[in-house]
Order: structure tokens, then sequence, then C-alpha cells
């Protein structure tokens, strides 16, 4: 029910005050217009309906709710029942609350009051003309109303219809029906059987229990048989919808300061006692909040509790989580059984399962430090699994099983105990398995008063001679009853070293070996050969001789001098000597393979016999071939000898390759010996300033598009390749433009200067060709008449290019013009140039012999002329 309902028009009808001589009722009918926002309401809606006497403040004077009354366009009409008094003749106002059937939001108040005018007031004015005075033999008729003094009755006989309301001194044999032993008396009833006497409902509807016309108890009744909600407390607590088996013992608020203090259990089985503002939120199931105000347990918190206290969280899934009281505490998602006492700001991070903090003030326990524990201080952080601060001011116990107390004490390391006293600075680990004090007053054994010493010790400590033993027996050390340190002699005159957990073992019959700590009851370090050393960690083997593992956890040295620092599930196999684990997760080097490196990183892999290999870092990358390198990255491999691979899925498969991939992945591989390989989709910089050379052999290619098209270098020219694939295949020059895949197309704002294929070179734009006098020499003159007739017996024909069937053309053959003109490189080829320069020479020699032609015509017309002359003359005699 949003807080937008607002009431736009009432009215009251006497639809029951109409006939005053039958049977009344105090009923009316009520018409409203309702408004959700700017638009009518529609819909069903739940109608709580306050009368007071006054049209603010006020006292109340009758309330009654109205369940599913329907709206239809805004309208709606209801029947309001108030029973008799409340209409008295003083002046009432209606206040009226909304809200949406079927939910259990609170009530919405619609504003303002609505005066109750004449109308209601009818039933009372109907009756007054007969409540002066009755006397005498009144008819049956006079009888109907409301009567505000004493009415006697003499004849047991006569009856009375009406609700009784203002009688006194009824003594009555039965009513309605029922006898006195049939109703509950202010006085209790006797003789009642369980079961078959009761109070309460019989259909399918809750029962409420009210103080001063206000809910204090709801029963409701569930889906599920047997299984009932009990809701205590301030009317406007309620469990969720749906919600089986939920209880709220009380609490809760209402009016200007508690109006968001209610109290809700939207889980089945989950009970909220009291307090206000507390919230179980939906599927924790069988939560539950003791008291408190404004504590909340989020979604998924089965079988949590918030005892109590103010402004507690229990976050998502935190199963069976404890918070006990305190203030603005809280136990962050999946932190299962974990535990806060009390305190104030103190906070479980997520996955810290079982994890515990006792109270004090901004104690922390950090994401998945599971079973670490807080005892109580001040800003206190624990961040290791097992680690404990027992209290005291910023101590931190970050390593497993580390343990920090006092003031700024820092166990920064497994296993580290670290106690720092009073004065600020810090004090901390430098390694694991330590046990450090930080005393500025000294550290006292057996006395209290250390006197300024380091070491004070009350009583004497003397050692005559040599601490140890004699014969082939070991020395032993225990503390608190378990063994710390065991020394073992061999007839080799090197002892081996047994120190950490009492679990950790040295094979029987070894020599050299050393394990100088760490291990944990099923978890303990192991060496099975002579002169390996193990420096800590837990569940760590060293088998192979000389080799050395600096700590941490499941990792196996198998390869005689080999190393493996630390990290976890490392692995050296048999024979690999000399290999090297830095660190990081499931790294291995395989059998024979010498010399192997890897620095760290998780799954990364050095294969049979890749002797001399190395792996940087990064994850599942591999090296499987002599003298092998991965610097990193993710799923490289460098299979060849001296391979490199090197980026993201760079797959180096041939002897000699440099594979370089980008970030996309899916795979980048070399496919021949000695290659340098990148793929690098953001394109390939190089410093601008920085010249390219590629050595000097006699063949070289820069291959595009596999090996079709490139730029290579022959003898002494540089030659251009392309695809032979069809009449299109050749090469085209652009100007400006971007790259399209389509053929012939230069990108947007860029333009084809020309193409040349197999049908001819095609320009756009004259050709242009050197004819500088000064660039030439040898100049020989030229008979055009010679020329013109070697071009007239010159044979022409039409043809095509064998390559460009499509393409027709009409010319000599290379082999006629050579052989008549002798110009041009061969007897293959026509120069553009001599082609042109014969037909200049042509048309010359045809131009001498036009104009000789033109002067023996010329001769001709005058012997003509003279000839007619003549014969004209002789014509005239």
């Amino acid at each position: 029910m949003r807080n937008t309902l607002r009431l736009t028009g009432l009215g009251l009808l006497l639809s029951a005050f109409g006939q005053f001589a039958s049977a009344q009722t105090t009923a009316f009918t009520y018409q409203g217009r309702l408004a959700e926002g700017s638009s009518p309401a529609n819909g069903s809606y739940d109608l709580r309906v306050v009368v007071l006497d006054a049209a603010s403040g006020g006292n109340q004077r009758g309330l009654l709710t109205n369940n599913a009354v329907g709206v239809s366009n805004g309208l709606f009409t209801t029947t309001l029942d108030f029973g008799f008094g409340v209409f008295n003749g003083g002046p009432r106002w209606l206040e009226l609350g909304m809200r949406s059937n079927g939910t259990a939001a609170s009530f919405t108040t619609l504003s303002p009051r609505q005066a109750v005018l004449p109308t209601p007031y009818a039933f009372w004015a109907a009756n007054a003309s007969q409540a002066v005075t009755v006397s005498g033999t009144v008819p049956a008729s006079g009888l109907n109303g409301l009567y505000s003094n004493p009415v006697n009755f003499s004849n047991p006989a006569n009856s009375f219809a009406g609700d009784g309301q203002g009688l006194t001194s009824v003594n009555a044999s039965q009513l309605g029906g029922r006898t006195a032993a049939q109703f509950w008396q202010m006085g209790g009833n006797p003789g009642t059987a369980p079961g078959a006497n009761f109070l309460g409902t019989t259909d399918n509807q809750p029962l409420e229990f009210k103080v001063n016309a206000t809910r204090a108890l709801r029963l409701e009744a569930t889906a599920i048989a047997n299984t009932l909600n009990v809701i205590g407390g301030s009317p406007n607590n309620f469990a969720g919808a749906g919600v089986v088996g939920a209880t709220i013992g009380g609490g809760g608020g209402s009016g200007p300061f508690l109006s968001a203090s209610t109290n809700s259990v939207e889980a089945d089985f989950g009970t909220v006692t009291g307090g206000a503002g507390n919230a179980i939120q939906y599927a924790s199931a069988y939560a539950t909040i003791g008291g408190g105000v404004y504590n909340t347990i989020q979604p998924g918190a089965n079988q949590s509790t918030i005892s109590g206290g103010f402004l507690n969280t229990l976050q998502t899934r935190a199963f069976s989580a404890t918070i006990g009281g305190g203030a603005r505490n809280e136990i962050q998602f999946d932190s299962e059984l974990a535990v806060i006492g009390g305190g104030y700001q103190n906070t479980i991070q997520t996955n810290a399962d079982y994890a515990t903090i006792a109270g004090g003030f901004l104690n922390t326990i950090l994401t998945n430090a599971t079973r670490a524990t807080i005892g109580g201080g001040d800003q206190n952080k624990v961040g290791g699994v097992y680690a404990t601060v027992p209290g005291g001011v910023g101590n931190q116990a970050m390593g497993q099983f580390s343990f920090a107390a006092g003031h700024d004490a820092k166990a920064l390391h497994e296993g580290a105990f670290v106690w720092a006293d009073s004065p600020v600075g810090g004090f901390s680990s430098t390694a694991n398995d330590q046990f450090l004090i930080k005393a500025a007053g000294g550290v006292g054994i057996n006395l209290n008063n250390p006197n300024g010493a380091a070491l004070a010790v009350n009583g004497n400590v003397t050692i005559n001679g040599t601490l140890g033993t004699t014969g082939s027996q070991p020395l032993q050390f225990n503390v608190n009853g378990q063994r710390v340190l065991y020394l073992e002699s061999n007839p080799n005159g090197s002892p081996n070293v047994l120190s950490g957990s009492p679990s950790n073992r040295i094979t029987a019959g070894l020599e050299g070996a050393t394990i100088a700590g760490g291990g944990i009851g099923l978890f303990p370090n192991t060496i099975t050969a002579s002169y390996a050393t193990i420096g800590g960690g837990t569940w760590n083997t060293a088998a192979g001789g000389w080799s050395t593992i600096g700590g941490g956890r499941d990792n196996i040295l198998a390869g005689d001098y080999s190393t493996l620092s630390g990290g976890r599930l490392n692995l050296v196999q048999t024979n690999a000597t000399y290999g090297t684990i830095s660190g990081g997760h499931q790294n291995t080097i395989q059998t024979n393979a010498d010399y192997g490196s890897i620095g760290g990183g998780f799954l990364n892999t050095i294969l049979i016999n890749a002797d001399r290999a190395t792996i940087g870092g990064g994850d599942q990358n591999t090296a499987g071939g002599t003298y092998a390198t991965v610097p990193g990255g993710v799923g490289n491999q460098a299979m060849g000898q001296f391979t490199f691979a090197a980026g993201h899925d760079a797959r180096a498969l041939h002897d000699g390759t440099f594979v370089w991939a980008d970030a996309p992945g899916g795979g980048f591989s070399s496919t021949g010996n000695n290659q340098f390989c990148i793929q690098a989709r953001g394109g390939i910089q190089v410093d601008p300033l920085t010249s390219q050379f590629f050595g000097s052999q006699t063949r070289q290619m820069l291959n595009l598009y596999g090996t079709d098209y490139g730029i290579g270098a022959q003898f002494d020219s540089l030659y251009f390749r392309c695809a032979n694939s069809d009449a299109n295949s050749g090469f085209i020059w652009y100007k400006g433009g971007v790259h399209h895949d389509g053929y012939a197309q230069p990108g947007a704002g860029g333009t084809e200067l020309m193409h040349l294929v197999a049908g001819g070179l095609y320009v756009n734009g004259a050709i242009v060709l050197t004819s500088d006098r000064n660039a030439k020499e040898n100049f020989k003159p030229v008979s055009p008449r010679e020329v013109l007739d070697k071009v007239a017996a010159l044979p022409l024909t039409e043809w095509n290019y064998k390559t460009d069937a499509s393409m027709r053309h009409i010319g000599p053959m290379a082999q006629d013009f050579y052989a008549a003109f002798g110009l041009g490189p061969d007897d293959k080829h026509i120069a553009t140039v001599d082609a042109d320069g014969v037909a200049l020479a042509a048309i010359q020699g045809l131009n001498q012999k036009l104009e000789e032609q033109r002067a023996e015509n010329a001769k001709l017309k005058q012997r003509l002329d003279t000839l007619e002359q003549i014969i004209r003359n002789q014509n005239s005699n």
C-alpha cells in the first residue's frame, strides 16, 4: 500500500434508519471515492474507521475494520456499525485508514478527518420522542428505540427486543437460546471439558485479542495443519504471507516516533521475542531475535540468532550464526556458525565459518579466516585460519594458527606467537612459527621481577660439559609433554635434525636430513632421502637427496639437488635433478627434466625430458622442449627446443620459434622451425626512429595472408607477389581511405590511383613518361617514309590475352614489331614509347607522301588547264 491514497469525496446514508416501527440496527452506509496517486483506485482494500470527538487530537469513541471492501473506478460503498452509545449527540469525526487487502502492511491514514453531520443522529432523534416518559400500557410499536432511563417490566411474559444496552439487574434463564453455563463468564466457568469447550474460531479465520480497542494478540491458522502463527504486541507487527509457525512475542511500535519499529517474521518458524524494529527476512527458517531494536536477520540465514541489542545484522546465508547483543555488530554472508557475543561495531567478514568475537569494540575477523577468535578488546584484527587475539588493543593475528596479544602485537606469519607490551609502536613476526615477546620490563621465569633484564630466571641454569646423549641414543626436547626437537646421530657423523610437530618424521637409516619445523597432526612433514631439508609448513615430502623444501603445504620434492621454496601441491618428480619451483600452486617438473625452473603461478608444467626449461609463472603454462621458456601468461606452450611462448594461448611448437599471442586467446601456433610469430590484433608498433633490417639472405619474403601474398628480394630486385585465383588477382594502389575487405574498395575517403591485373594496367589519370632531351643520348635521324613502309607491311590482328579471355585487343605481335624496327628490350614486349614513336614517324612519312601527291596534282592541274585553253581556242576558230 503506497502512501499515495487519498479520499476525494464521501457520503453517509441512512439506509438502516428508514422504518422506525420495525426492529432497528445501529448500522449506516458509508460511500466514498478513493484515488491512488493521480488515478482512481481499483481492487480490494481493508478499511479502518476510528470515531473521534475532535477534528484533531481528541478522544477515541469507536473503532472498526471492514476487510475486503471493493473499489471500482475509485468508488466504494460499505456498512459501518459502531453499536449504541457512539453517536449520542456530541460532535463526531471519522478518521479513515486504508490498505490493500491480503497484506500485513500498516494502514495508510487519510486526512483530513471527516465530520459526521446529522444523518447518523437520525437514529437517536427517531427514538427521543418516546424516551421522555413511559407510563401505563405501551403498545409494542412504542417500545422500539433507545431508552436512557430504567424501564421496569412487571409481567415476565413481556418481551424486549434490542441489544440490551443500558439494562441493569437482568436475570434471564436463557439468552439467545443458550443458558448461562454456555457463555464464558468473567468469574470463570465450572464443569468445562477440554477440547469440547473453548474460546476461539471454528473457521479459517484468525483470532484477535484487543486492549483499549487496539489489537494486542493475533492467532493465525496457516497452510500446514496444527501449525499457527502467534503475533503479539503492536498491531503493526506481522508475519509474512504464507509463513508458518512464526512467533512474535510482543514489542513493536506505532505512532510518529515508532512508526518504523514494526517487528516482523517472514521465514517459517522464525521467532521475535520482543523489542522494536526487529526483522527476520524470508528463507531464514528457525531464526530467532530475542529483543532489542532494529536487529535484522537477512535471507537464507537458517537457525541463526540475535539475542538482542541495537542495529545488529546477520547477513545472507550466515547459517546458524549468533550475535549475543551489543550494537552495530555484523556477521557477513556465508559465515556459517560464526559468533559475536556483544560489544560495539564488531565484524566477522565473508566465509569466516566458526569464527568468534566475544565482545569489545571495532574488532574484525577477515574474509576466509575460519575458526578464528577474538576474545575482546579494541580494534583487533584476525586474518588467519585458527588465529587468535585474546584481547588488548590493535593486535593482529594474520597467519594460520597465529596468536597476538597485548598492544599492537602483529603475528603476520603462520604459527607465530607474538606478545607486545604497552608502549605504542608495533611488534611484528618476521617468519613462520616464531615465538616472540616484547616486554620492556623483561621476561621472568619463576620470578616476577626481572629487574630490567631481557630474561631473568629464578634459580640456576647450569650446563656442565656437553648437553646431549652418549652412545647411539637420540636427544629429544619436549614442551608440555610433546616432542619439539629430536636430534639423531649416525655413523658418518652427519646428524638428522627433526623439529616442529611430533608427527614429523625422517625415514630410518638416513643421514644429514633436517626438518626445521611445521607439520600438524595428520599432516606431517616427511623426509625420505639423506641430506634433504624441509624448513616448515605442513604435509611436505622431500624424497630427493640434497633436496630442499622451504615450507608451504602438500609439496613433494623427488629430484636430487632440487629446490621447492613453498606454495601448495607443487611437485618435482623423480630424476628431475637440480629442478627449482619457487612457489605457487600445483606446479610440476616431470621426470628427467634436469635443471627445470618454475617461478610460481598455478598449474604450470615442465614436461618429461625438457632439460633446462623455464616457466616464470602465470597460469596453466607448459614447457616441453629443452631450453624452452614461458615467462608467464596463461595457457602458453613452449614445446620445441630453444622456444619462447608468451601472452595468452601462445604455442611455440617447433624448434627455435618465438610466439607471442595477445589477450583474446583461442590459440596461436608456430608452423615451422625458427619462426618469430606475433599475434597482436591491436597492431604492432615499432619506434618510428628505429630502422628495420632483415639481413642479407638470397631469398627473403614478408608473407601476408598465408604465403599467397608477399614482398620479397630476388637477386638485385624487389618483387611483389599476389594470388592467382581469378582475373581480378593483381595489384591495386590507393590514395587515402581506410582498410576495406571488398575488392577494389579504397575505404571511406579513399581513391583508387591504378590497379594492375592480367588484363592490363588501369590508371585513373594520365601515364606520364620521361622524355626530357637531357635524359637521352645517341640521337640518330629517322626516315619517316621507311617507317611508313614498315608500318604498312606490319601484320595487324585482333586477339585476347590467354590470361584474360573476356577482353579483346587489336595490334601487332612483339616479334613482328621487333623484326621490323629492332626497338625495345626484346621480341616479347613493345614499349609504349616505341609504339608512339613509330606511329608519329609513320604519320610524318604519310604527310610527306601526301605533300608530294599534292605537288604532282598541282602540276597535272596546270597542264590540264593549258590543254583545256588550247581546245577552247581551236573550237572558237
